[in-house]
């Protein structure tokens, strides 16, 4: 009765589907006039019965349900006018017709229907991720008068590079036996190990790439050079912000659980297990040790300011997104300062706007929050890249590069024939 869909069963005793019930339910208690209608013609249910006005679905389902309030109030005077008095009633007389009964009645029954109401509403929500992952890709709505029109792109963008890693890794993990899945949600974790480590990475590295091509239109304009620059210099910050905002949904609570990709996990407690198929001549207890300081200084202190400050998903889209519009830009050259500059100021325009349509007038607190939050991942990426750099000394990606030198060698003989 409502927007045309097809449905299984009656919500708020209308023959509506549940998305529409779910609407009602959430803006029954706004006041009309805060209701604007997109078209301004108050007709929009007349020319799309699946329009997204909410005043207009509004207006209709207060027709419908005022339309079936006189349909009852009809039967119950039809009902009076049959029973001439209330003698004529015959009630059994193990029925008591005391008023308690009768209250009790209606408040079993009103429980029962605010029961329902509940499950459905649950059922409306549990229905679609509760987060940003490779799923939500295709189920973001776009808005055409979105007052967000870039962080709406970069949550989508960042939908995409989940999208990509997680199509990609997939083809990299080689089942063993006792390998223990670990079930979230929609996503199955696999053992993470040093084999499947660094093509991972430069998975991840090639749906940054998309992710800001998707996102940006700077970015797709840069020649590839600059966009190599970009990843290089910005993954060190997005990667540990894209891990905690996952950890933190996906694991909450959990302090033995990281996620070194995508699809993959690790316990700290068996941190030994991601290296047995390194290669001999690695030391294996140096590395070891070095990756536990590593995450002990940067990803717990990361995980701890995340949890504390909470950032919502729009948050987190737009740390990602001044993330990769770095101030190292300044070491490069002015022509891509300028662009980095502003697409950070188009970033933080949109994070102003935001802020005021959630009704936060003095949102300087939070939004030094946000930045503060960025600067200690910037600080700790530093420190990273310099352990990095440690774990080449110590030969730990020797295997790795040996593979892809041999690969290069290939390819290279492919063209020369």
């Amino acid at each position: 009765l409502i927007c045309t869909e097809p449905i299984v069963h009656a919500h708020l005793g209308v023959n509506s589907c549940r998305a529409c019930a779910v609407f009602y339910r959430r803006a029954r208690n706004v006041p009309r006039k805060k209701l604007k209608c997109k078209s301004g013609t108050r007709d929009c249910i007349e020319q799309n019965p699946r329009t997204t006005c909410r005043a207009c679905r509004h207006a209709r389902f207060q027709e419908v349900l005022a339309k079936a309030g006189q349909a009852a109030k009809q039967v119950d005077e039809s009902d009076e006018q049959e029973v001439s008095s209330p003698e004529s009633v015959h009630l059994p007389e193990s029925v008591d017709t005391a008023t308690p009964a009768v209250d009790s009645t209606i408040q079993s029954k009103e429980k029962e229907e605010k029961e329902e109401e509940e499950e459905e509403e649950q059922k409306a929500t549990t229905s679609q991720p509760q987060f940003l992952n490779h799923e939500t890709f295709f189920t973001f709505c776009e808005s055409s008068k979105s007052d967000t029109p870039l962080l709406d792109m970069i949550k989508r963008g960042y939908s995409l590079m989940c999208l990509i890693r997680k199509s990609g890794e997939l083809g990299t993990y080689i089942a063993n036996p006792g390998d223990v899945i670990i079930r979230k949600g929609i996503m199955d974790y696999t053992p993470g190990n040093y084999s499947n480590q660094m093509p991972n990475n430069r998975i991840f590295a090639g749906a940054m790439t998309e992710f800001a091509n998707f996102a940006f239109a700077d970015f797709r304009k840069l020649d590839d050079e600059s966009k190599k620059f970009f990843i290089e210099k910005g993954r060190y910050v997005m990667a540990p912000i894209d891990v905690t905002y996952r950890i933190t949904k996906n694991f909450p609570g959990d302090n033995v659980i990281r996620l070194p990709g995508y699809t993959t996990y690790v316990r700290m407690t068996e941190l030994e297990k991601f290296f047995d198929n390194c290669p001999d001549d690695v030391d294996k207890e140096g590395i070891i040790a070095a990756v536990r300081k590593t995450i002990a200084r940067g990803h717990e202190v990361n995980r701890r300011n995340y949890v504390r400050i909470s950032p919502t998903d729009t948050e987190f889209v737009a740390l990602l997104g001044l993330a990769l519009w770095n101030d190292e830009i300044t070491i490069f050259n002015d022509k891509l300062l300028k662009i980095a500059t502003r697409n950070r100021r188009a970033i933080m325009k949109e994070l102003h706007v935001y802020y005021t349509k959630k009704g936060k007038r003095d949102y300087a607190e939070r939004l030094g929050n946000i930045f503060c939050l960025l600067v200690n991942y910037q600080n700790n990426s530093m420190k990273n890249r310099e352990d990095f750099q440690l774990c080449k000394l110590m030969n730990l990606f020797k295997g790795f590069h040996e593979r892809e030198k041999s690969r290069a060698n290939s390819e290279e003989a492919d063209k020369d024939k």
